[in-house]
Parts: C-alpha cells; structure tokens; sequence
C-alpha cells in the first residue's frame, strides 16, 4: 500500500494528466472513471424487513432527524447536496423538488423513488440508500436485486434473531455485496448492548460469518442521543450504544475502497509514465500550528532497534503530512471537512502502520500503537462533530501523537 503523501499526490497528478497529458480518449476515459471512484462517497445501502430499524440507523448515519418515524415513504436516496430538497420520481416517470422539512407534502405525493440531498458533513463520506418494500420474499426480492446494482456497502437491519426468512432473502444477494456487508442488530436500548443481546451477537457471528464481515449490535436510540445540539458527540454514549463500533467499521470499509482507488491510480500514473508539470507555490507556507501539550508522560523504556526505525519513519510521515497541509492552507486553501479528511487518513494510517512495523514484545511501541489506535477512534468521531472547532480537534489529535511519538524517540 502507498503511504498518504503518494496516495494524495497521485489524485493530483491523475487531475494533470487528464489535463495536459494529451491521452487517448479510452486512456482519458479510463482516467476519469478511476478519479470518479476516488472522490465519489461509497454508496451504503440499507436492506431489512419492515420495521427493522433501517430509518433510524440512516438518521443516525446521516447525523440528522432526516426520517421521521412511521413516515410512509418508498425507497430513499440521501446524498450530499448545498440545499436539502427531495427530488421525488412520480408513478408517471415525473419529477417534482420539495424541501425536505415538508415530509408531509412529500409523502402526499405518493412518489415511487426519493433522491434526497442534504448538506450534512457525513454525506461528504457516503450515501445512503433505504430499501424500503413489503414484507412478502417477492417485493424484497425485487427491491434488494435493483439496489444492489446500486451499493457498494450493505447493512442489512434485523430487530430479532436473523431468522430464516431473512437467511432465504440474504444468500441470495450477490457474493461481491456479502463481502462488503454488516448485520446490524438495532434495538438494543439497554444500558449495554451485551445486555440487550447476551450472546446473541456472537451466535450470529459464527453461523453468518460467510455471508457478512460483522455483526454489530447497535443501541439505536441511545446511539442519536449521544449527538448533543451544539455539535458535540458524547463518545462514552456513542461507544456504549454500540455507535462507535458500526462507525468505525464503514469508514474503515470507506477508507480501504478509497485506498484501493489511489491504488489504481499510481498504477495508471506509472503506466503511462506520466511527469506532473513543475508548479511555483503561489504563496509561502503559514507558519507551524502552535504546539499543543501531550497528555501522556514521556515512555518509562526505550525502543528496541526495529521499533525505534518504524517510530523514526511514521514521525517522518507525520512531519511530512503537517507540511503539505500547511502548504494547501496557502496556496489553494482547504476548508474544515478537508483538513478532517487528511487528519483522518494520516491517523489511521499511523494505526496500521504501527500495528504491523516494530517489534511484537516492545512495551514503548505497544503503548504508542495504543495510542494510536484512540487516536484512530477518536479523529473518526470528530467528523460526526459540527461544531466549529472539528478541524483544529482534528490537526491537535495528530500534533499530540507526533510529540507522543517524539517524547518516546528521546528516552
């Protein structure tokens, strides 16, 4: 895998060399459809019977009350858009836009399909689709079989037990989708989820571990709640409810198709051979971020030999990270959501990086892959934040694991 400074730079040069590298048209139409999958948001899809959930795990995803309950609406596409309106497809093929606050004038149209847009910063991530249909095996059959032409991720939602109808329903879906797929048990609304659903969930999870990645419990209700009105999220709640977990699973599905599509793209760059043109910085970098204090104690033991090179390079990587950031800041400017996104890829990349480099009995570097791992959770739930402090939250988590890091290098 290529690390952030690559991945980044080659969507850059795939963006030049659509511009300036005079391609074929099939190489030029190659090249889009590679940048098209690197910047459009991975498509989620909600599958369920009726009554399982889906509405609120969507509200819950999208960071909003997009749905309210017992709304009768067909299948729903919720997207990223400057302005929340509901383009709502008729019976006749006709479109007419709504906003989307008037769910009730939506819902009196009677409309077949919903393609919802709304500016909520999780939709810059993903979309969602709700498969909304009647509980009879040939009406979910129909609708499962046209969105899954449509997802790149599935949820499927279950109240109870999977029981065998939704086993009969499930197998059937494509074994590409079943790979990229999570069962999700909603209703958990106790002061666990292991008390709501003792053992069931690792039931579930061996005897359905062929047809989904996971199975997550999730305490839906208790999960929306954890978002507080001023933007803030309360993690504890969130990772009681089950929350964080389901959270981090998708971005981890999210980040490994985005990765994979940075991926082709270094291939494609590398095949055509392709030199970016030499660009003179159009302003000076700003200055360093002020440093923030760490908030753990210097390490109490040194690194062995193997550990101290990982460490030396992902602090390297961090430095090099901060310095392209800043550098966007003055040139081109980046708003609250990008700088979010770069945190997030550095960070979480510094996770894995660290869980596979170093020496396996290291105390130090068992202690800074911990810290990394919370700080993974952490910048992760920051995205779900819309208060107006998310990206300097954001860039302190990486600054405070970058001296972290340091700190244990100097022992």
């Amino acid at each position: 895998m290529m690390d952030q400074a690559d991945s980044r730079d080659g969507v850059s040069e795939l963006r030049s060399a659509i511009a300036h590298a005079g391609l074929s048209e099939p190489l030029k139409a190659r090249a889009q459809a590679i940048l098209e999958q690197i910047e459009r948001p991975v498509r989620l899809a909600l599958f369920g019977l009726p009554g399982s959930g889906k509405s609120q795990i969507l509200n819950f995803l999208a960071g909003a009350d997009v749905l309210p309950k017992d709304t009768p609406l067909p299948t729903l596409q919720l997207s990223y858009g400057a302005e929340a309106v509901a383009e709502c497809t008729l019976p006749d093929g006709t479109v007419q836009i709504l906003p989307m606050d008037d769910m009730q004038a939506i819902s009196a149209l009677k409309p077949a399909f919903i393609n919802a847009k709304m500016p909520l910063p999780a939709l810059r991530k993903i979309s969602i689709l709700e498969v909304r249909a009647g509980a009879s095996p040939t009406e979910q059959k129909r609708a499962m079989g046209w969105a899954s032409k449509r997802s790149d991720v599935a949820l499927w939602c279950t109240k109870g037990p999977f029981g065998r109808d939704e086993h009969a329903l499930w197998v059937q879906m494509p074994a590409a989708l079943q790979d990229h797929a999570f069962l999700i048990m909603t209703h958990a609304d106790k002061p666990s989820v292991e008390e709501a659903y003792p053992g069931r969930a690792e039931h579930a999870e061996r005897t359905m571990r062929d047809h989904f990645q996971k199975v997550l419990p999730i305490g839906t209700q208790k999960a929306i709640s954890a978002r507080n009105k001023d933007g803030t999220v309360d993690k504890e709640t969130l990772r009681g409810s089950g929350g964080m977990a389901l959270i981090a699973a998708i971005l981890r599905v999210v980040e490994a198709g985005q990765q994979g599509a940075r991926d082709q793209a270094d291939v494609f760059l590398r095949q055509i051979e392709f030199t970016p043109p030499q660009q003179t910085p159009t302003a000076p970098p700003p200055p360093e971020p002020p440093k923030v204090e760490a908030t753990q104690e210097p390490q109490s033991t040194t690194l062995g030999a193997a550990s101290r090179e990982a460490c030396e390079q992902a602090v390297a990587q961090l430095t090099a990270e901060g310095t392209m950031m800043a550098e966007a800041l003055g040139s081109v400017g980046l708003d609250d959501a990008e700088v979010v996104d770069i945190c997030v890829d550095t960070v979480v990349w510094l996770a894995d990086f660290l869980a596979e480099s170093g020496e396996p009995g290291d105390q130090a570097m068992s202690k800074l892959r911990a810290t990394a791992v919370d700080a993974a959770d952490l910048v992760q739930l920051i995205q779900l934040e819309t208060s107006e402090t998310v990206a300097s939250d954001s860039v302190s988590i990486m600054v405070q694991v970058k001296q972290e890091m340091q700190q244990t290098l100097a022992a």
